[in-house]
Formats: structure tokens, sequence, C-alpha cells
């Protein structure tokens, strides 16, 4: 009534007694074509449907997803297979951009497992999305390419060697030859 806030008001979950499980508040201030107060349109939601999208056969055991209010709690996570909470954050993140990705260092989280982030705010509501992925499961694909990469680099450089070896033993045998040959027409002419 006061015009206290602007836009969605979003707030952590709480134990519902209507619905006996948590919820989460969503309200908004309505006004009249004259800018006065008309009502509130408020309305609860499961924590779950929030991360309901979140594909659990891709998530890895360092992988977790979050819902979070801007710059506060988590509203909803969703974590890999192993490790559960450990994964999450141990302080609240700050991104200053609507959206993007940065490798996070293991001392952002609580496992001291490195990830990759991925977030998005959204335009209208004070909520953001987080994704993240262990380094090393978001490398493991590229490190055994880099391991074929690695042997192939290795077996070329081993047959260049060889043919290297083959080519200086066949000059030194020629060389040998030519050698013998100039001695036997040095002893020749002196015959002669």
């Amino acid at each position: 009534r006061v015009h206290c806030c602007n836009g969605w008001l979003v707030t952590p979950a709480e134990h519902s007694p209507l619905t006996g499980s948590e919820v989460l508040h969503m309200s908004r201030s309505l006004t009249d074509s004259g800018g006065w107060f008309a009502g509130v349109l408020m309305f609860g939601l499961a924590p779950d449907i929030l991360t309901a999208f979140e594909d659990d056969a891709q998530a890895g055991p360092g992988d977790f997803v979050d819902m979070r209010l801007v710059d506060g709690p988590v509203l909803a996570e969703r974590f890999g297979a192993a490790r559960g909470p450990l994964a999450s954050y141990r302080a609240p993140p700050r991104f200053e951009t609507a959206q993007g990705v940065r490798l996070e260092p293991g001392s952002a989280f609580r496992d001291d497992m490195p990830r990759y982030v991925a977030w998005r705010k959204h335009a209208f509501v004070p909520i953001m999305t987080i994704a993240a992925i262990s380094a090393k499961d978001a490398l493991a694909e590229d490190e055994a390419e880099v391991q074929v990469y690695y042997a192939v680099a290795l077996l070329a450089t081993v047959l260049l060697l060889a043919i290297c070896a083959t080519g200086l033993l066949l000059g030194a045998r020629l060389s040998l030859r030519h050698a013998a040959e100039d001695e036997v027409r040095k002893v020749y002419r002196s015959a002669t």
C-alpha cells in the first residue's frame, strides 16, 4: 500500500501449514490506472518446481543447479549423484552481469573442487539460475582427446626418428663405400 517495493518479491522457502511442505512465496503489488494500490498478487510454489527441468542423467557427481535470490539465499538446489550439499557455495556468489560463464576456484565451494559456473538472472523476478559442472568433468572428454593427440604425436616422433636414423645409417654406409672406392683408385693409380 505504501509502495514499498517495485516488482516481484520472493521469499525463501518456508514451511506451509496449509500444504504441510516447504513453499516459496512470490508476490507483487497491483496498481490501478491512476497508480493507486489496487491489491496484491500472491502465490506459492514448491521449490522443486524451480529445478524440475534439470536432467539427472547429465549430472556428474560434482555438478549442481541452484535457483537463488539475486544477492541472497538459495531457493532450490539439485545436486549430482555423489557430493550433495558439499558441492554448494561457501558464501553467496556475486555476479556483476545478467548472465555469463566463469571458472570458480575450489575455495569458493565447500568441497574445494573448482567448477565452471554459468548463471542467468531473470529479467523481472529477482532470482537467478546457477549451473555448475566440476572442471574435472567438464574437461574429461577433452582430456581423452588430448591423450590421443599425445599418443599420435609420440608415434609420429618415433617414426621420424627411425627415418632419420635409417637415413644417417645409409648415408654413413654410402660414405664408407665411397671412401673404400677412393682408396682402391688411389692404390690402382700408385700401382700403375
